[in-house]
């Protein structure tokens, strides 16, 4: 049986990963473990701790890393083999690969690019690896894997990828809680592990040792031990905790509290025996009344503010209930959010929050922080699985990457589009197709041909042709690479058939004043009894 399938088989779909023990139960099983063992084994981090960071992942610390995990998992990923850059082509085909090669490398992050200097590249679209990353295993898509890593990597320091082989004989790569994978360096650091699902009590022993081979790990290094992690939320642990406190007592508050808003006392009838009089004891239905009362005279937004009164009946009125103000939540869970989300560069913008930017610009910076961070994620992914896949699929010139995420403002976004329209770098159709516009049966014109200075321009020429200053020949071909026709087009446009060149210039003169005179447009006249519907 394969190594993974002991741990797999008890996953129910990798869920107990996330753990609902409680902070103060927690037993550092690893360390124990180690200690029994001579310290032969040594764990990625404590287990006790990384349940601890699982159990703790809703809050800010999920909202920071779910929004790091979710905007990396959304990146295609791509794989090439790297070629000397003295590898012969045809001259058209080494130029057409290498426009390719310039618009994928524009898509690479700057860490994959710097990998590229010395090589040339060619694109793999259809291979075992390619096939393996874009559906990992069963369990997890390549969303689910690298969100998954990402996750794992923010919150314990450590992401793990465990490959196996599948029954078809498709390489399989599993992202793995941190909790699930222990290293063993008896052999020397990290040479081996075992996996096994921890909240299996039984999986431990019967789990199987697997070499170096198989695990492949990126982790965030620890300055005071190279063996170690120091993942963000180590650093803001405490801040973590106080979130989940905040909840827990709001969700403890709301649950076992009471919430009468105010406290209504009823008069005292006097009593000669009693100085000030006696309270009386209402029945359940005396009660029900007097509240069925207040509510009809006082309940509601529209009676917010009124007095209230005070007879013989109601001595008192008091507030009872502790308002959020009073309850301090507010100002520690700014303080505590703010801490949380400075560990992981997350601004509040980021997480769709209202707040006062000062334009696009500032947008702009804060989402290319953002993407930078991310960004750096994805580069370890892929030089985790560069290696990994170099090693397990013999093939040391593979390269694997995802694509980088940029932030995009629609301003400038829209006039580069323009812009490229307008010098013809992309097609009608490709424009339209940014715009949401089906395609244009029409096909694909020249954009020369919607100004008036070209159609002055070839009205010029023709001009020419037809006093012969110009050879037809020649005037053919300048009008295929200025407009963009084919050359039996240009040639019947010069030659013009039956068609004598300065028939041709009156209707281009003819053209060019029409697209000069101002278009009027006729619109009803507008009265008042129109407006009424009159």
């Amino acid at each position: 049986m394969r190594a993974l399938d002991n741990a797999i088989d008890t996953s129910n779909a990798l869920r107990s990963s996330v753990y609902q023990l409680r902070m103060s139960k927690q037993v550092d099983m690893e360390d124990a473990l180690s200690s029994a063992r001579g310290g032969s084994s040594y764990t990625s981090g404590s287990s006790g701790r990384d349940s601890q960071k699982y159990a703790l992942f809703h809050g800010w610390l999920y909202s920071a890393v779910h929004a790091l995990g979710i905007e990396a998992a959304s990146q295609p990923v791509n794989i090439a083999r790297l070629t000397s850059l003295g590898s012969e082509h045809e001259e058209e085909e080494k130029r057409q690969m290498n426009q390719v090669k310039s618009w994928i490398i524009s898509r690479m992050t700057e860490a994959t690019r710097n990998k590229m200097i010395h090589y040339d590249m060619e694109i793999i679209e259809n291979h075992p690896v390619l096939t393996a990353l874009e559906n990992p295993n069963p369990i997890q898509s390549r969303w689910q894997f690298v969100y998954t890593f990402v996750c794992n990597l923010n919150l314990t320091g450590w992401a793990y990828i465990v490959a196996d082989v599948g029954e078809n004989g498709i390489p399989e790569y599993y992202s793995l809680p941190t909790t699930w994978v222990h290293p063993i360096h008896t052999k020397g650091p990290f040479s081996e592990f075992k996996i096994f699902n921890p909240k299996d009590p039984g999986a431990q022993h019967d789990a199987k040792t697997v070499g170096r081979e198989s695990v492949a790990f990126a982790h965030l290094p620890n300055p005071s031990d190279p063996l170690s992690a120091m993942a963000p939320s180590s650093a803001q642990i405490r801040a973590i905790r106080i979130d989940d406190h905040i909840q827990t007592s709001q969700d403890g508050f709301f649950n076992r509290g009471i919430f009468p808003s105010v406290i209504i006392s009823v008069g005292r009838e006097p009593h000669p025996e009693v100085q000030g009089g006696v309270r009386p004891r209402l029945s359940a239905t005396q009660r029900r009344q007097i509240q069925g009362a207040i509510r009809k005279t006082m309940a509601g937004v529209e009676n917010y503010g009124e007095p209230a009164i005070l007879d013989g009946l109601i001595e008192n009125i008091e507030r009872f209930s502790a308002t959020s103000t009073e309850m301090g939540w507010k100002e520690s869970e700014l303080t505590v959010r703010s801490r949380i989300l400075s560990a992981y560069a997350v601004h509040p913008f980021i997480l769709g929050e209202p707040v006062n930017l000062g334009g696009y610009a500032q947008a702009a910076v804060i989402e290319r922080r953002f993407h930078k961070r991310v960004n750096t994620f994805l580069d370890m992914l892929g030089n985790v699985l560069t290696n990994f896949v170099r090693l397990r699929q013999n093939e040391p010139n593979l390269l694997v990457w995802w694509d980088k995420c940029e932030s995009v403002d629609p301003s400038i976004e829209a006039r580069e589009w323009q812009t490229a329209r307008q010098n013809g770098d992309v097609t009608r159709n490709e424009y339209r197709s940014r715009l949401g516009l089906p395609p244009s049966e029409e096909g694909e014109r020249s954009s020369l041909l919607q100004s008036v200075g070209s159609i002055s321009g070839l009205t010029n020429l023709m001009n020419s042709v037809g006093q012969g200053q110009i050879p037809q020949e020649v005037a053919a071909k300048m009008i295929e690479l200025l407009f963009g026709v084919t050359p039996e087009e240009a040639s019947e446009l010069v030659n013009g058939f039956d068609v004598n060149p300065a028939e041709i210039v009156e209707v281009l003169s003819s053209m060019v004043e029409t697209m000069k005179r101002p278009i009027k447009i006729d619109l009803p006249k507008i009265t008042m009894d129109s407006i009424g519907g009159k």
